[in-house]
């Protein structure tokens, strides 16, 4: 257009410049309205915002501006620190790392994260999170919170948990804490580190505690520790026998609240062996006790049966004697009333046995060979049998001090019983040797010379549930009657 412009033209381009205008405005809305927004964000926002100045190749950073939370942090006023470079205002700044952290973000433009770590100097002390980015303009920006609170909970945390294991770990007691879902061991105090010989913690405890499992035991108390509503139900105690550790446990178990604020198991183990033991012995006692009450009132019966066959016996041996004095001469004594005579006698040795055994069965002791003694009680027990007597003595057997009533009686009985497990047939073995008892001792005799008599039969033994019966008075696993057990055979 090389004239001027026509009415036309120059409407249209008052039209294209009212447009613009236009345009231009709306621009500056938006950005005013951005920019408002930008400022409300930044002022309001909880996280504390710094923007820093570059000056030169990155050597300092000046304080451009600085939001409401950032003066709350930082306890300063946005007007003390305009303009003023962060080297100045935080003069450890650079031995804090942030520093290093601003230059690299600067030149590479790459956002960074600087960790939670302590500011000191001699005006403030916290500890600090930044996370550093780069403006488009160049400017460096600072969005950083003040983890001083939380640092000091999590130090304050860590400490009682430092105390609390320092106690648990000089406890004479075992205790240990797991996951109640993965059954992970978390903590083993010392004095359980040692039972087991190591640490456990990070192994599972049905694993690690326990010998030939396949999964969580049977006997876990995870389910009673806690109720339906997800709390906990106070201490549980109960007992278990370790078969790993042979060990008796008064187990004292809980639920308390882990670190992460999850329910964990705190178990107590204190060992109860001891007691255990302790309640056996006296079991034991009690039932020695009652074996001694038995064989008292038993005493007692004998003792009365014992005088009142005396009473009998000297009456029909003062007969046996009247009736031979009656016999004429020419006719001789009688060979029925010798006979009479002589089961008389034996009914008086077994009349005194009675009543030995009424008085506690004291021996009447002599010092005699026991060869003869032993061959005949044996051999006479079994005739009538077709059981074969194997009999070893040694040659240099020594001399004995006992009760030849009692022993032959208990030899007997013992001869007796194997030969009916053996349904009197098989072979029963004897054998007789000198025994000297060690420093040690054995059972409970005392250190001295002794001979030991051992019996072998070829019968079935006696059964587990009956070993321990055998001294009982009354017990018998024969049929009662007058011809069978009474279950007194080696009671005297």
């Amino acid at each position: 257009m090389t004239g001027k412009p026509t009415y036309e033209e120059l409407e249209q381009r008052i039209q294209e410049l009212e447009r613009a205008e236009s345009d231009r405005k709306q621009v500056e809305e938006l950005l005013r309205e951005s920019e408002e927004r930008y400022k409300g964000l930044f002022v309001n926002m909880g996280s504390g915002v710094a923007i820093y100045e570059v000056k030169g190749d990155a050597e300092d950073f000046i304080f451009k501006d600085f939001n409401k939370a950032a003066e709350k942090i930082y306890k300063q006023k946005k007007e003390e620190l305009i303009g003023r470079s962060i080297l100045e205002v935080r003069p450890q700044v650079d031995e804090f790392g942030l520093i290093d952290v601003f230059r690299e973000v600067w030149k590479t433009g790459k956002p960074k994260h600087h960790p939670i770590t302590l500011y000191q100097d001699e005006k403030l002390k916290a500890w600090y999170e930044n996370f550093i980015y780069k403006l488009p303009s160049g400017e460096i920006v600072a969005r950083f919170t003040d983890e001083t609170d939380s640092r000091q909970m999590e130090e304050s945390l860590k400490y009682s948990r430092l105390q609390l294991e320092a106690i648990l770990n000089n406890l004479d007691s075992s205790i240990y804490i797991t996951d109640m879902d993965s059954h992970e061991i978390l903590f083993m105090n010392n004095h359980m580190k040692e039972l087991f010989g190591k640490d456990l913690t990070g192994q599972i405890c049905w694993k690690a505690l326990h010998k030939n499992q396949d999964g969580p035991c049977e006997f876990c108390t995870n389910d009673k520790l806690i109720d339906a509503d997800k709390k906990p139900t106070g201490p549980y105690v109960w007992e278990i026998h370790n078969q790993t550790l042979k060990k008796w446990y008064e187990l004292h178990d809980q639920a308390i609240p882990w670190t992460d604020g999850r329910f964990v198991r705190m178990e107590i183990a204190f060992d109860i062996t001891w007691r255990k033991q302790a309640e056996e012995e006296r079991g034991k006692l009690q039932e020695e006790v009652l074996k001694a009450r038995k064989l008292e009132s038993l005493g007692t019966l004998a003792g009365g049966i014992a005088h009142d066959l005396n009473n009998l016996l000297f009456a029909v041996m003062g007969n046996i004697s009247l009736a031979e004095d009656d016999l004429k001469p020419e006719i001789g004594t009688s060979e029925n009333l010798k006979a009479a005579e002589k089961a008389c006698i034996k009914a008086k040795e077994l009349s005194a046995r009675l009543i030995t055994f009424s008085k506690g069965g004291d021996p009447v002791k002599k010092m005699m060979s026991i060869n003869d003694l032993l061959k005949d009680i044996v051999i006479s027990a079994l005739s009538g049998s077709d059981i074969k007597p194997a009999i070893s003595i040694s040659d240099d057997i020594r001399q004995v001090n006992i009760d030849e009533g009692q022993i032959k009686q208990v030899v007997r009985n013992i001869v007796v019983n194997a030969k009916e497990a053996m349904d009197d047939n098989g072979q029963l073995t004897v054998s007789c040797e000198n025994v000297d008892m060690s420093e040690e001792g054995y059972l409970t005799l005392d250190q001295s010379e002794y001979i030991k008599i051992s019996f072998a039969d070829q019968g079935s033994g006696i059964s587990k549930e009956n070993l321990g019966k055998i001294f009982d008075p009354y017990f018998s696993t024969k049929d009662m009657g007058a011809d069978k057990g009474q279950g007194l055979g080696l009671t005297v």
